[in-house]
Parts: structure tokens; C-alpha cells; sequence
């Protein structure tokens, strides 16, 4: 082994800036495609800056922990429909998946 590849081996988070770190642990669009809220089996949006995904019909906010999303119904938070109502109006405007 090289010594550069014995000191990235070395390094779990070789050169990660904060941003690059966020690009990194984004969910890809084809988990996206694929996850439903436990409770309604309804899609999800994704608020990726934010960090979670949010069920408009069961009023679920899950969130995502180490790029994995917590789709557990009792450990999920409860929105508010006003709450739901601003949420979905950010996700649409900002054209977020499932929005």
C-alpha cells in the first residue's frame, strides 16, 4: 500500500469540508423513490438542508440520523396543520422531492 492511500486509510474523513460532508450524506433520489411513511404508506418529503422527511398526511416528521432516516412511528414528531400547511408551501416553492 502507498503511503497516500495507508494515510486515507488512516483518516475516516479525509479532507471533508462541512459543505462537502452535506453533498456526501445527501439521500439519493432513488431511496427517495422508494420510502413511504410506516404509518400511511404515503410519500415523504424530503428536506435535505433540514434533515428530515416530513408524511403531510399522517402529520410525521422523521428524522435522519447519520445519512439514515428514522422511519419509526414512535419516534417520530408530531406537525401541526398550520405547520404542515408552511412546510408544504417551502418544499413547493423550493421544489423539493415529494412536494
Amino acid at each position: 500500500m502507498s503511503a497516500v492511500a495507508n494515510d486515507r486509510a488512516l483518516d475516516p474523513l479525509p479532507s471533508l469540508s462541512a459543505t462537502g460532508y452535506e453533498q456526501q450524506m445527501a439521500l439519493s433520489r432513488e431511496l427517495l423513490d422508494w420510502l413511504v411513511c410506516p404509518k400511511s404508506k404515503q410519500p415523504l418529503v424530503y428536506f435535505e438542508k433540514e434533515g428530515f422527511l416530513l408524511c403531510p398526511e399522517s402529520r410525521l416528521r422523521y428524522r435522519i440520523e447519520n445519512d439514515v432516516p428514522v422511519l419509526l412511528v414512535e419516534e417520530a414528531t408530531e406537525v401541526s396543520g398550520p405547520e404542515i400547511e408552511r412546510l408544504l408551501k417551502q418544499a413547493k416553492e423550493l421544489g423539493l422531492p415529494g412536494a
